[in-house]
Formats: C-alpha cells, sequence, structure tokens
C-alpha cells in the first residue's frame, strides 16, 4: 500500500508539473479521447438505424440520410482527432523539453558535494534507465489517456443500453434469455474478471516496480560502458589499438553475466502474465455477449439493427473495464517509476548563504585560518589544520605531491565546499558572510579538470554567447592564442569540436588549456586562480605564458598551483603542502636553499632535466 499511495503522490505531482508547463494539455487530452471515444458509438447507432429500416419499409431517402450523416460526422471526428493529434504531439515534446530543462537546471544548481554525490550519479542513472525503458514524461499521460478514454467508453456504453432497453420490441415468447437476468450475469461475470484482474495487477506492479530499481542499479555499469564505447572522441584509440573486439566482447560479458539481465527477463515475463490474463478473460466474455445478443434478438428482445448495437456496447463495456483496470495499474506502475525524478528534484540546490555586498575589489587580505577539511564518504583529511595569507596583488604558487591537499584548497576557496574547522577570511570577514553571487564574480579560476563547450570559441572564451569582440581576442592574444586564430581560423565563430558542427575544430590538448586560460582572463576578476594551467603545454608554450604572466593578471591577486617548480620562480610566495598539512612556505631562494620536500622536489625535476639521454 505504502508503493499505492506514493504512486498516486507522484502522479498528482506530475500532472501539477505539466499544468504548469503545458496547461492545455488536459483540454486536448480529454477533447481527443472523447472524439475516439464516440466515434464507434456513433458508427453503431447509424449501423442499427440503417438495418433497422431495411428490416421495416425500406425507406431510401431515410437510407441515403444515416449513410451520408454517418460518413460525414466520421469525416469531420477523425479530421479533427487528426488536428488535436498534432498539437498533442507538439505538447508533449514541449513538455519533455521543458521539463528535462527543469531537471538540468536543478542539478546545475546542486551543491557541488551533492552533484558528485554517488547518490545524485545513481537517481541520474535510474532516471535514464526509466526513459530508455518505460519513455519518457509524456508517458504518464499516454497512460491517463487510456484511463480516460476507457471511462468515456463506459459512460457511452451504459447509455448506449438504456437506450436499447428504452426502445425495445414487444417479446414474442417470454424466455430466460429475453429477461434481465443473462445481463446481470454477464455484469457478474465482468466484475469477477475486473476483480481478478485488478488483483493481479496490484501484485504484480509491486514485482515489476520492485525488479526495475533493482534492474536499474544492476545494469548501470553496462549503460555506462555502452555510452564509452559509442564516444567518438574514443574513436581514435579503439582504431589504433584494435579494441572492438574486446570492447564488444567486454560488453557482452558484463550485460549477459550481470543479475541485471537476469532481472530483465523476469521484468519481461513478469509483463507479460497481465495480457494473457486478460486476452482469456477477454475471450470468454466475447462469446457470453454473442450468445446473448443472439439469444435476446431471437427471443424478439431486441431489433435485428440493435443486435449491432447490443453488441458492440457490451463488447466496449467489458473491454473497457478490464481495460480501464489495467490502465489505471500501469499509470500507478509508471508513477511508482517517477520517484526517482521527485528525490532528485527534492535534493536541496546550492544555498546562497551570505547577504554581505560590500566584498572589497581593492586592498584586500586572503586568510586560512586553521582550515580542515574532509571530503564525505571519506575518512581522513584532505586539508588539517592550514593557515597562511595571501597578500593583494602577490603572485602566490601551491605546490606539493599528488594527493596532497593543493586542489582542495582551490575548492573551499571558490565556495565549491565548505570548511569542516576553521575558516577563509578577506579582510577579517569570512567568505560565507559574502553574497555568493557576488563572490563568484571575485574569483576567476581555470581548474585543472576544465571543461570546454562544443560551443564556438568565443562563447568559450565569454561564457556567453553576447561578448565584446575585442576583449575575447585581446584575451587569447594574452593566452598567445593569436598564432593559433592566424593558422586554424581567423573567426571566433568557429566551433569547438564536431557535436554541433560537422566543420568544428578537434583542438589539441595545449590549444584547449590556452582556452581556458583566456576565459580567465575575459572575466576581469580581482583574484585569479590557476590549478595546473600549463600541464597540457610544451615547454615553449609554457615559457610563454610565464613570460606574459604579469600582462595576463595586470596587477592582480593570483594563486598558482604546479608540478613544474620551475614556473614558481616568478611568486613572490610559496606554500609546501603534503598530506593536506602546511609543512613549508616562503620563496623559490628561501626553500631551494634549505633542506626540505621544496628542494627534494627541485632537484629531482632539475636532475630530471639536466640528465643527458644514453644512445
Amino acid at each position: 500500500m505504502e508503493r499505492v499511495r506514493m504512486s498516486i503522490k507522484n502522479t498528482y505531482n506530475i500532472y501539477a508539473v505539466i499544468n504548469r508547463i503545458v496547461p492545455s494539455l488536459f483540454f486536448i487530452m480529454v477533447l481527443s479521447t472523447l472524439l475516439q471515444a464516440i466515434l464507434p458509438f456513433i458508427n453503431f447507432v447509424f449501423s442499427q438505424r440503417i438495418i433497422d429500416e431495411f428490416m421495416g419499409i425500406a425507406n431510401h431517402q431515410k437510407l441515403a440520410v444515416y449513410a451520408i450523416m454517418a460518413i460525414l460526422l466520421n469525416v469531420a471526428i477523425m479530421l479533427l482527432s487528426s488536428l488535436l493529434f498534432i498539437k498533442k504531439e507538439e505538447s508533449y515534446a514541449k513538455l519533455n523539453l521543458n521539463f528535462n530543462k527543469t531537471l538540468n537546471l536543478h542539478q546545475m544548481n546542486l551543491a557541488l558535494e551533492n552533484l558528485e554525490s554517488n547518490k545524485i550519479k545513481d537517481l541520474q542513472r535510474t532516471i535514464e534507465q526509466t526513459e530508455m525503458r518505460n519513455g519518457k514524461l509524456d508517458t504518464v499521460l499516454r497512460y491517463s489517456e487510456t484511463v480516460m478514454q476507457n471511462l468515456f467508453n463506459l459512460a457511452f456504453a451504459v447509455l448506449a443500453f438504456i437506450r436499447i432497453f428504452i426502445m425495445h420490441t414487444t417479446v414474442r415468447q417470454a424466455s430466460f434469455w429475453s429477461g434481465p437476468w443473462p445481463l446481470f450475469i454477464l455484469l457478474a461475470v465482468v466484475f469477477l474478471s475486473v476483480f481478478i484482474t485488478f488483483d493481479l495487477q496490484a501484485k504484480q506492479n509491486a514485482k515489476i516496480a520492485a525488479l526495475n530499481q533493482q534492474a536499474n542499479q544492476a545494469n548501470g555499469g553496462a549503460f555506462l560502458f555502452m555510452q564509452l564505447i559509442s564516444d567518438y572522441h574514443f574513436g581514435k584509440d579503439v582504431r589504433a589499438y584494435k579494441l572492438k573486439p574486446f570492447l564488444c566482447n567486454a560488453f557482452t560479458h558484463l550485460w549477459e553475466s550481470s543479475i541485471g539481465y537476469s532481472l530483465s527477463k523476469k521484468l519481461g515475463q513478469e509483463k507479460a502474465k497481465i495480457p494473457c490474463i486478460t486476452a482469456i478473460c477477454d475471450s470468454i466474455l466475447t462469446l457470453f455477449i454473442y450468445l446473448l445478443a443472439i439469444m435476446k434478438a431471437l427471443a424478439g428482445g431486441i431489433t435485428a439493427g440493435s443486435v449491432v448495437l447490443y453488441i458492440g456496447s457490451i463488447r466496449i463495456f467489458t473491454s473497457s473495464i478490464i481495460g480501464l483496470v489495467n490502465s489505471i495499474g500501469d499509470l500507478l506502475g509508471y508513477g511508482d517509476l517517477l520517484t526517482s525524478y521527485f528525490d532528485l528534484l527534492q535534493v536541496p540546490e546550492e544555498c546562497y548563504k551570505g547577504t554581505r555586498n560590500d566584498l572589497p575589489f581593492e586592498q584586500y587580505m586572503i586568510a586560512f585560518e586553521n582550515v580542515s577539511f574532509q571530503y564525505p564518504g571519506t575518512d581522513y583529511l584532505a586539508l588539517d589544520n592550514v593557515s597562511f595569507t595571501i597578500g593583494y596583488a602577490n603572485k602566490t604558487a601551491i605546490v606539493g605531491t599528488n594527493g596532497s591537499g593543493k586542489s582542495t584548497a582551490i575548492k573551499l576557496l571558490c565556495r565549491l565546499y565548505e570548511p569542516n574547522k576553521g575558516k577563509i577570511t578577506i579582510n577579517g570577514i569570512d567568505i560565507k558572510d559574502f553574497d555568493l553571487s557576488q563572490y563568484r564574480r571575485f574569483i576567476s579560476v581555470v581548474f585543472q579538470d576544465f571543461t570546454l563547450l562544443s560551443f564556438t570559441i568565443g562563447e568559450n572564451v565569454a561564457c556567453s554567447d553576447r561578448y565584446d569582440k575585442e576583449e575575447v581576442l585581446s584575451a587569447m592574444k594574452k593566452a598567445t592564442l593569436n598564432e593559433y586564430l592566424t593558422m586554424k581560423s581567423d573567426q571566433l565563430d568557429a566551433y569547438v569540436y564536431r557535436d554541433y558542427s560537422s566543420n568544428g575544430l578537434e583542438i589539441s590538448g595545449g590549444e584547449a588549456q590556452r582556452i581556458s586560460i583566456a576565459r580567465s582572463i575575459y572575466k576581469n576578476a580581482p583574484l585569479v586562480v590557476m590549478d595546473e594551467p600549463t600541464a597540457a603545454l610544451d615547454p615553449r608554450a609554457e615559457a610563454d605564458i610565464y613570460v606574459n604572466f604579469d600582462k595576463m593578471i595586470e596587477g592582480k591577486t593570483a594563486m598558482y598551483i604546479s608540478h613544474r617548480l620551475t614556473s614558481c620562480r616568478f611568486c613572490d610566495n610559496i606554500l609546501v603542502l603534503n598530506g593536506g598539512r602546511l609543512i613549508q612556505s616562503g620563496t623559490h631562494e628561501e626553500l631551494v636553499s634549505q633542506p626540505g620536500q621544496y628542494q627534494t622536489l627541485w632537484e629531482a625535476q632539475s636532475n630530471l632535466y639536466l640528465t643527458p639521454c644514453n644512445a
């Protein structure tokens, strides 16, 4: 029962979302299903009139009128239904587009801590597989439309019954078949079938929901693997190393050996049970309906023409009742699958804490005060009681081995995470007291794992489709991208990669890194943070960056992370981290002349460059 209540709640919430996004859709659905439900009864009624007229005086004028009216009504209803179908499909597309937009924007607004969590990744994977196997959000409307059509069918069938009994002819000979008992028996059989089907449907929905959840979790690895091997960026490695047989065999093994494979088979078996039971019940009812109609006609209980209306109405009545149970079951079953959508939407978005708008853009000092931080789900401190200061317009380098806490310090400074202990201040004010949107404008950052969008070069630099062309070109020149533009494209509207343009530029890692540096320059923020900004550059390009570094930052405060210690010589201060702790600080000359990790790293790198290669 808990699953049913949750499913009903989810379905109601989805209706509210649909009404907000496409408010006219429900009216279109009601009108469309009404027309589809009324059409067969129009044909039944006119067939009855035509047959009875033939059996009577056969007035040709009446026959022609009935035939023409039937044809005109059929054409009008089908034409209107076609127009409504087009409008409905457009509305479905708009609904899916806008709901996906809402879902994606919500994920963009999540705190990084939540976005990187396994919970969010599991929900994303579940939603993706739900849509792959069961369809998108419009599926709930298609099920709802089936429910409405069955309800309309029942209503029209009842009206047809009333019409038959009002207009019945005199019974020639009283018998069991001319009385009301056969109809009562029929209704009893119908409701017994409905009860059996509903009970089985409820139990099956619970099984299917549980199997769906298990299959989504089990098949996650296989689906992620499938996405990997279909990524065209991976195509060079596939061909160079002849990976096709290995990847295909690995995917097949991963899929068939996973529990998800067996769960998917069970899921298919469960879904096949109800249609089989429904078909058996439907066959028994159909046989009884035809027997009842023929016997009532022979007994004179109904006219020959009414047999058509009688059989058609009862046939639709019985199938609609069973269909209603099945469609409600399908709707509730899909409603249960919507849980992952709402679980994701209920994850709180990043809270724009802080109300202060007096962030100093000049003459400021940044301080880490006994900062400790532990990533969620880990059992060690990424930063352990770290304290240091960064003066205004100073250039500070943070160095250390992998996992020493360098990038973590940058994430905390960017307010992507908050310290577990201690605080980060600007002029003595905790950075979390400042308005977050203003604070983000204060920092320009090049992350180690930066991302370029498959948009134009200009849009990638400006992070917008509206930008100052001269400013973009200036930023690219400072990032030494002017030669790249001259060689490969003299326009800023050249696309990066080929996801959206067949003529997109497949740029190298070094070129991508320089575009990311130009992006940080274009932002023109007071604080510039660069996390391994030259890792993908060749030595000459790296040297050009360092030579022009002062021009790039133009007197701003800069923080710089690098494994290449030669790049630290231009910095005013160097911080050495190890195991999340600050173990050394000073200038390059000071640190290289005293025993410690910096000296060890410097000598190791110097020897690497100075040691001659063996012939």
